[in-house]
């Protein structure tokens, strides 16, 4: 498998959350009190599959908020199973969202 270039990730990755949050940003995210409080995530596959695009999933995060630590817990290609954990994101409430 070619890894693809960090470069192009970044700017799909921009393209999309300047798409998804321009011009007012993400208005629920703005109604949360505590939305700078810490807290995990887990991203969980809701059925049996293949994964792709992590290192894009993990790039939006990162340029949401900078204190993001993403920890992928399977690779793409690799096959899964329904409620399997596939990332843990600790981060602000509001980079979350």
């Amino acid at each position: 498998m070619q890894k693809i270039n960090q470069k192009y990730i970044n700017s799909v990755v921009k393209k999309a959350l300047e798409e998804d949050l321009k011009p007012l940003g993400d208005i629920t995210t703005k109604l949360i009190k505590f939305s700078n409080k810490k807290i995990t995530a887990k991203i969980i596959a809701k059925q049996n599959g293949v994964i792709a695009g992590i290192e894009f999933c993990k790039q939006a995060f990162k340029l949401i908020g900078r204190e993001v630590i993403f920890k992928s817990k399977i690779k793409d290609c690799k096959s899964i199973k329904r409620n399997t954990i596939i990332a843990e994101i600790f981060a602000n409430t509001k980079t979350i969202l």
